[in-house]
């Protein structure tokens, strides 16, 4: 319910520093493909062009339906202010914020949720009803949902490798990298249609 409050007060809000070329922006997929060779195993890259591939088959006929706004971009429980009692508070980190797919933003949050999870169906479930409790999905938005969670893993994934390379000795680059790959392998081995 906080994130979806944020997208309530996000609402309509836009700003020019926000329409940018953003390599975390899982809607801008051209970046992530110019990225993909850096993952160097071609087992990899072949995981990775299999999840970009659903996206434009089953996805990209959908993209005129899907809203557009000023969104977080990354919503993990990292960035989420908790007081000593469990009560959420607050939200922190607002660098990656960018004008996209308005659905990413609980697509995000879900795939942090799931990330490394071998059945992460029920907490996504849970998440997306609180979520649209507070702000609504259309029927096209909901559709969307696994294949952008699958996107983001494979972002996270490609980032991981390409600022890796970058920075060698940051370990922090590469906290996600692992679970990713593991969210992938399930997510390739289900029908994300089924999901949705």
């Amino acid at each position: 319910k906080l994130i979806g409050n944020l997208s309530l007060a996000l609402d309509g809000f836009d700003h020019s520093g926000a329409r940018r070329v953003f390599d975390w922006d899982v809607a801008q997929t051209g970046l992530m493909t110019d990225k993909v060779k850096c993952l160097g195993s071609k087992i990899k890259q072949e995981t990775v062009y299999y999840f970009l591939t659903l996206f434009n088959d089953r996805i990209s006929p959908l993209l005129n339906k899907l809203r557009k706004a000023v969104i977080h971009n990354d919503m993990n429980e990292n960035n989420i202010i908790i007081k000593n009692k469990g009560l959420s508070i607050g939200i922190i980190d607002f660098g990656d914020m960018v004008y996209t797919y308005q659905v990413l933003e609980p697509a995000i949050c879900a795939a942090y949720l799931s990330l490394g999870d071998a059945d992460p169906l029920p907490k996504v479930i849970s998440f997306i009803k609180g979520y649209q409790s507070i702000y609504p999905l259309n029927q096209d938005e909901i559709v969307s949902i696994p294949y952008l969670i699958s996107l983001r893993f494979c972002l996270t994934a490609i980032m991981a490798s390409w600022r890796k390379k970058l920075f060698p000795g940051n370990k922090y680059l590469t906290i996600s990298q692992r679970n990713a790959w593991i969210s992938l392998q399930m997510m390739q081995d289900i029908s994300l249609e089924d999901w949705s």
